[in-house]
């Protein structure tokens, strides 16, 4: 088995108890039934909307009872406590916990009220590793900039301190982010009640909140925001009556400075302010064993180096378990969402194909320093995990798996592995060499090789030989490949196709079109090479003629300053190919030497159009004979073969009618058969 004893059947059953279980709303309340009021009223709406028992319970401390009457006549169905002393937030809500009997909790603010589907929508999002589900919050005063929005992430101060800041969420999908808060979060009962005592220092307000979320990251939980469950707030409607503002702001600097002292190293931050509050440090240093057991708890686990990126993550889907059906970790160097090149839109495309079969997690470097928006692909994994940054490197390639494989993407692999605890790990391309030789677990490990490796020098040979000792499978693409690196247990699991409607006819003066990434070499090359050998020729004999070049993220950056001939156009953004391929006239693949398999030779046939290509470009389709396929020695045969194409449209055409047909075979359903095969053959060699 995989690490630690859990088992896919325990992670179902949880789930599936979870959809079903009760919930309790607490309320803790101060002296505002006028607000109290309105949020019950709204509360009434929102748990209508509920299939499963609700309870309601109130605290209300530092006010009279009396000031209730009509409250509590209008609602009997709330549980009710009164405690004459002011207890601040932090002791209501130790109050309301030893009540709650729900193994799910949703903490409300007495001045915030519910949209009425606010708590059905997030319900579907509780499981065994959530620790909080947040709300999104918006201001009742909607002239305020929202400054609480409940979707929480770190940032560097202008001082260069740790702050907490409420983000306006990106989209409506679920993020994970730093902490939900505590007036508009659902938690789990269980861990609230554990985290709760560490919080003592915080009270009587404010950051204890953060400060629980801490406490989840260490044992392996999440904290989720769920934008489309929605709370209006009365901003400081409480507090506001009973404490200047002034009072209200030292507190909140207090209790920064609190969860500073406790973590803010781990946010790359200094933990204090130096000399500007040397009373507060040492009466931070007089409460050093409460600061020390909560900040040990986060020093002893792997998430204690993922703090700076949890806001990045993405929740596609609620239903999170799939009975009996592996749990598979797949690691990226390279950002596969949205698909922007061959070697992404392989990962997806797998993916895509067995997903009903495989309980994905996906973990790819190249995130940005901000969230990145809802990809239409995210639906095939059950979590997201981007991380940002990865260091430049210099040239060769010991610095360049080195770069790939860097702090913060190893801490975020070790982490997900211990919430986790997946049942083998698929790793993506060579430059997971790093990430391999660096991890140590029972776990087992497959390594897709999407480019051989055959081309590489003997030292870097000899790291990865060495390395293969450490992974249960090889994949490979190509069958050239096979017995290459004399692995075992060799999979070969070739580039397929997803098929696609019948496609119009091309267009006579359409675009010629390549597919070509400028980030891998042997595009940039083949690019090169086509517009020395075949382009001014075909220019000339076609003045019309266009090529238009899809050249990935930063194309025209990494093409550089040299001019671009007349006709030629780069689009220099990730992109769906589909509909450039429904515009093009043929496709094109000059690319010489290649390792590994061009998918857009078979992307090109599915869509309807005919691909030219070099021998070398065409390598891993040695079986696949259609004259959807022309095949050419180098990017100087290319004229010939495309002057052919143009001259002659019927044949081009019956070309593109045969192609589709003649690919079909590639699908990529087979492929992702064999690799569900060689997951699970892997997993029961480790069980044994």
């Amino acid at each position: 088995m995989a690490d630690g004893s859990r088992s896919l059947l325990d992670d179902v059953a949880s789930g599936a108890e979870s959809s079903s279980e009760p919930i309790e709303v607490l309320i803790p309340e101060r002296g505002r039934p006028d607000l109290l009021a309105a949020t019950l009223s709204a509360l009434a709406l929102a748990t209508a909307r509920l299939t499963l028992p609700c309870r309601i319970r109130v605290v209300v401390n530092g006010a009279a009872a009396s000031d209730y009457r009509a409250l509590r006549r209008r609602h009997p169905e709330v549980d009710w406590h009164f405690v004459r002393r002011p207890l601040g937030f932090h002791g209501a809500v130790a109050a309301l916990l030893a009540r709650a009997q729900a193994p799910w909790v949703y903490l409300l603010n007495s001045d915030m009220r519910l949209r009425p589907d606010a708590l059905q929508v997030l319900l579907p999002w509780r499981a065994p590793d959530v620790f909080a589900i947040a709300s999104q919050i918006e201001f009742a005063d909607q002239s305020r900039r929202r400054e609480e929005t409940g979707y929480t992430v770190p940032v560097r101060g202008p001082d260069a301190h740790l702050q907490l800041h409420d983000l306006l969420p990106p989209d409506a999908g679920v993020r994970g982010h730093l902490y939900g808060g505590g007036g508009a979060t659902l938690f789990q009962t269980a861990a609230l009640r554990r985290y709760l005592p560490l919080s003592r220092p915080y009270a009587p307000f404010y950051f204890e909140d953060a400060d629980w979320a801490m406490q989840a990251w260490a044992e392996g939980l999440c904290s989720l925001h769920c934008p489309d469950s929605q709370a209006i707030h009365e901003h400081r409607g409480t507090i506001g009556r009973y404490l200047s503002g002034a009072r209200i702001e030292r507190i909140v600097e207090r209790n920064l400075a609190h969860f500073r002292w406790r973590y803010g190293d781990l946010f790359q931050t200094p933990r204090w302010h130096g000399g500007r509050f040397d009373r507060l440090q040492a009466w931070l240093r007089s409460l050093r064993r409460s600061h020390r057991q909560a900040r040990q708890r986060l020093l002893d686990s792997p998430a204690a180096e993922c703090l700076q990126q949890l806001h990045l993550q993405r929740y596609p889907h609620a239903q999170r378990w799939r009975a009996g059906k592996p749990r598979v970790l797949l690691v990226s160097p390279f950002a596969p969402l949205p698909p922007a090149h061959g070697g992404a839109r392989r990962v997806i495309e797998l993916a895509r194909a067995c997903a009903d079969e495989i309980d994905w997690i996906l973990l790819h470097d190249e995130a940005g320093e901000g969230p990145a928006t809802v990809s239409a692909d995210d639906h095939l994994f059950r979590q997201i995990h981007p991380v940002a940054g990865r260091p430049d490197s210099s040239p060769g390639f010991d610095a360049r798996w080195s770069a790939h494989a860097h702090p913060r993407l190893r801490a975020e692999l070790r982490r997900l592995i211990a919430a986790h605890q997946p049942d083998a790990i698929c790793f993506e391309h060579l430059e997971c060499l790093g990430l391999i030789e660096d991890l140590d677990t029972t776990i087992p490990l497959l390594w897709t090789l999407h480019d051989g490796g055959r081309e590489l020098p003997e030292a870097a040979a000899a790291r990865v030989r060495a390395a293969l000792h450490r992974v249960q499978a090889l994949l490979l693409s190509t069958p050239q490949d096979l017995g290459f690196w004399a692995h075992p247990v060799e999979q070969l699991i070739e580039n397929g196709v997803r098929l696609q409607p019948p496609a119009p006819p091309s267009s006579d003066r359409g675009p010629l079109l390549l597919l070509a990434p400028l980030r891998y070499a042997p595009n940039l090359q083949g690019l090169q090479c086509f517009l020395d050998q075949a382009w001014p020729r075909l220019s000339a004999r076609y003045p019309w003629l266009r090529l238009r070049v899809l050249s990935g993220v930063d194309g025209a950056g990494l093409w550089g300053d040299r001019p671009l001939p007349a006709g030629v156009e780069l689009v220099s953004s990730a992109v769906d190919p589909g509909p450039h391929y429904r515009e093009c006239l043929l496709a094109l693949n000059p690319q010489g030497q290649i390792e590994g398999s061009a998918i857009k030779i078979a992307e090109a046939m599915a869509h309807g159009r005919v691909m030219v290509s070099t021998a070398s470009g065409a390598r891993g389709y040695e079986s696949l004979r259609s004259a959807a396929l022309v095949r050419v020695p180098d990017c100087a045969a290319m004229v010939a073969a495309i002057s052919t194409l143009i001259d002659q449209p019927e044949h081009r055409r019956q070309a593109e009618s045969q192609g589709a047909a003649d690919i079909a075979p590639w699908s990529w359903a087979p492929r992702a058969e064999r690799l569900r095969q060689v997951i699970e053959q892997c997993i029961a060699r480790v069980c044994r």
